[in-house]
């Protein structure tokens, strides 16, 4: 069995939950205060839930795939539609660069410990992710809060 983790919403849940001390307060684009936890804590959070994740399913990092986004990653879906997540507030700047930030850690951690990288550009980490449950023989255990995902249930 093979565990497929959606990069960015692992990372986006686990920096954004709860509130770093270490964390500080900015404004976002329509002057809401917004409060920015730093990557180290979110990488505590990130590091912590794949464990867990692992420990439950009697996995090791050598099962586990990670998928992220790849370049233009929205470009198919908005040639469908010009409305496809138009309605998302935008992020501070500062929650982008500690996500980056976050990012990089994860992988360099993960990948010293056997963990692959899956990326393709042109389509979101849940088409990838699709294409996995469609197509390996292997059982998986898809790892994510995306909603879309949910239509792959039993695949």
């Amino acid at each position: 069995m093979k565990l497929v983790f959606d990069l960015s919403s692992l990372l986006w849940t686990t920096l954004l939950v709860g509130k770093s001390v270490e964390g500080r307060p900015v404004e976002d684009e329509e002057g809401k205060s917004v409060w920015i936890n730093p990557a180290e804590y979110g990488y505590e959070n990130a590091i912590n839930s794949i464990i867990s994740t692992c420990t439950q399913l009697n996995a090791t990092p050598i099962h586990t795939i990670f998928v992220e986004e790849g370049v233009n990653s929205k470009a198919r879906r908005l040639m469908i539609s010009r409305e496809y997540k138009a309605n998302r507030g935008k992020r501070p700047m500062e929650q982008y660069s500690e996500f980056a930030k976050l990012k990089g850690m994860v992988k360099e951690a993960m990948r010293g410990v056997g963990a692959i990288f899956v990326t393709q550009d042109n389509v979101e980490a849940d088409d990838v992710i699709s294409w996995f449950a469609k197509h390996t023989e292997e059982d998986i255990t898809i790892v994510s809060s995306d909603n879309d995902l949910s239509a792959l249930q039993g695949v």
